[in-house]
């Protein structure tokens, strides 16, 4: 219901624009920095594109539970993927094109939502706070249910402590990995705008490298023989694409000579994650290690040994 609510409320705001007064197609001229200069301006934009595409990962992570082919999944995810990039470049459309410079914006955090206000008057603040709640409520729900299932799926395999496979026994859900995620989305408001900007940045390495690994496991699977299992050319040649440009955004993110690279506050809170995931890693290392194959994919997947 909410996903259907923010698609109207976009689909009408992107209606609406084309007669506000101030709508002209001249004013999505795009406005660089002219002391970073184009190019860099660009690179700055598009060193945090992989965290704007943090979710559609949601599909595949909670597929376990779903009742239909997966098939129908991987449809899913492309139609999800998208219904996003549509959804986002209507508001930049809708944000440009009825933008004039007489808008007073110096200063502003949330430069659409000053814009509509501008053009749209207070009704349409308010629609764009609907979709706005919408995309949140829709986000909260996602990522509370997949991380989750995450966390029980790692907890079950061995991975992460065995508390978080352990389910309930009325609604049959892992209730403990549910609380933990909770308990730290709680506490994540209140540590500011500043350190969330910080976590977001260092998200964004995280999820180039969790692109780059999948792509590269999707590279190696699929074939270019005929006679192989998994022959499929398309599938192979796309997975070699995603895993360069993945490539590229780490080296946006992480290179010290980048116009996007990290701040120092998000390579300590990036090189905090990483010795934390490494602690875990030691510990398990020796465990997992010791099973079989099909052991782990029946702790992981819970396909049968």
């Amino acid at each position: 219901m909410c996903c259907v609510v923010l698609a109207v409320v976009v689909a009408l705001m992107f209606a609406a624009s084309f007669f506000t007064p101030t709508f002209s197609f001249t004013n999505v001229k795009p406005a660089f920095n002219q002391e970073l200069g184009v190019f860099q301006s660009i690179l700055i934009i598009l060193a945090v594109a992989p965290w704007a595409y943090v979710g559609f990962d949601n599909i595949p992570q909670t597929a376990e539970e779903f009742s239909f082919s997966p098939k129908k999944s991987f449809k899913l995810i492309v139609f999800s993927l998208l219904a996003g990039a549509a959804t986002y470049i209507a508001m930049v459309l809708v944000t440009g094109w009825v933008f004039k410079d007489e808008f007073k914006l110096d200063g502003q955090l949330f430069v659409t939502g000053s814009v509509i206000e501008a053009a749209f008057g207070w009704i349409g603040v308010t629609v764009l706070a609907t979709a706005i709640l919408m995309g949140i409520f829709t986000g909260l729900n996602g990522f509370l249910m997949s991380s989750s299932r995450l966390l029980f799926s790692m907890g079950r395999s061995g991975v992460m402590p065995h508390a978080f496979k352990e389910l309930h026994y009325k609604y049959n859900t892992p209730y403990k990995a549910i609380i933990f995620i909770v308990g730290l989305a709680l506490i994540s408001p209140w540590l500011g705008r500043t350190a969330l900007i910080w976590i977001v940045d260092m998200s964004s390495t995280g999820v180039s490298i969790a692109y780059l690994v999948t792509c590269l496991s999707a590279f190696k699977l699929f074939s270019y023989r005929k006679r192989h299992q998994y022959y499929h050319p398309f599938y192979k040649t796309s997975a070699l694409i995603g895993a360069v440009i993945s490539l590229i955004f780490l080296i946006l993110l992480l290179f010290p000579g980048s116009p996007a690279s990290l701040s120092i506050e998000s390579y300590i809170a990036l090189f905090a994650w990483l010795i934390l995931g490494i602690i875990f890693f030691f510990v398990r290392y020796k465990k997992l290690k010791n099973m079989k194959t099909s052991e782990l994919d029946h702790l992981i997947l819970n396909q049968k040994e």
